[in-house]
Formats: C-alpha cells, structure tokens, sequence
C-alpha cells in the first residue's frame, strides 16, 4: 500500500468446518460439511410416526455412530421395499447430532421387529406417509379402497399402474390417509403410491 489512490478487492471464501468425529449413516467419516442439504434432519417426529430410508443407512446400537456400535447395513431398495420404521424415542451423540431410536416394521422383512439407532438426516430417511395431498396417485401395488378412514369396510380393488384422483388427505392417529374423489379411503405409504 502507498500513499496513492488504489484499488483493492477483498475476496471473502467461507472456511469448510470438518467433523472431528465420524457421523456417516453407513459409517464413514461426513466431510461434506458445505452442503446443508447432507445435515439437514426431518421435523420432529412423535414417538409411533413412520418412517422410510431410502439410501443405505446403518442400524447402530447407540447413538454414537461407529464400527463397533454399527448391527447391519440396510441396502439400498427399490421403493416399494424400502425398509420402514417406527420411531420411539429421539437421543443425540456426543457430538450433539440428532437420532432417532426405532423399530423395524418392515413388512416379510427377516429384520422386522430389531430395535437401535439411525440417523435423523433427511437425505437418508423421509417419512413414510404423506401429509400434503397430491393432485393425482399412481398406484405402485394393488390397493384397496375404503368407507372409513381407519381402512375398514372395504369397497373397492384397484390395481397397480392405476392413477386415481385425489380430494383430500386425513390424519388417522399418527398417519394419513388420502381421499379419493369418491369419497372413499386408501393408504397415503408412499411405498404403495406416487404423486403424479
């Protein structure tokens, strides 16, 4: 610098934060920490809601995330096979990161009913049921139809590959349920129908 007039241009670059501990669902060390997308968690969640992994994840023993601590890897699955759980508690690491305590309630799943620890981040997991109506569904199974929202009463079959009109959504306990034009029933598992 001099005592002359001079032109200067500042350049401000955030700097990366590195986790000092490892915090990967699938075990490895998360150094994307520039994306918030990757730390993002799901809404608070009440103990009994659902939800759906939809990449690989680790069911861990605790909530500190390791190796050692780690019972299996959940593969990654088409979605109508995507594992599904139900939350009953909430805990967090010793590093502060959120996870969620669960059970395995995969349908004809040889791990159906296994408790422990996954991750709360939303890249990971999402819930199982919708809670916005779309306008339109695509059937992915064979559904049923109904006369009350607890799915009781059934009244019509529908098969997969159908899309069906949508009016409205409901909550039944800690689920919906979405309400056709008809004004009948069917379930809003995301692992049964697709938003179209």
């Amino acid at each position: 610098m001099t005592s002359n007039p001079q032109q200067v241009t500042l350049v401000y670059r955030k700097a990366p934060v590195t986790p000092t501990t490892p915090d990967s669902s699938t075990g490895s060390s998360s150094t994307d920490s520039t994306s918030s997308s990757t730390l993002e968690t799901l809404p608070a969640l009440k103990k009994g809601q659902a939800i759906t992994a939809v990449k690989k994840l680790g069911l861990y023993r605790t909530p500190n995330f390791s190796n050692r601590s780690r019972e299996f890897y959940y593969a990654k699955q088409p979605r109508i096979k995507r594992p599904q759980f139900v939350v009953t508690g909430v805990a967090q690491s010793h590093a502060g990161h959120k996870r969620y305590l669960v059970r395995d309630v995969t349908p004809n799943s040889k791990r159906k009913g296994r408790v422990g620890y996954l991750t709360a981040k939303s890249t990971f997991i999402v819930g199982t049921y919708y809670q916005h109506a779309p306008k339109k569904v695509l059937l992915l199974t064979n559904v049923n139809a109904y006369r009350e929202a607890a799915l009781t009463h059934q009244v019509k079959h529908f098969k997969r590959g159908k899309i069906l009109r949508v009016k409205g959504i409901v909550h039944y306990h800690l689920t919906t349920r979405l309400v056709l034009t008809n004004g009948t029933y069917i379930t809003s598992n995301k692992a049964h129908v697709l938003a179209k």
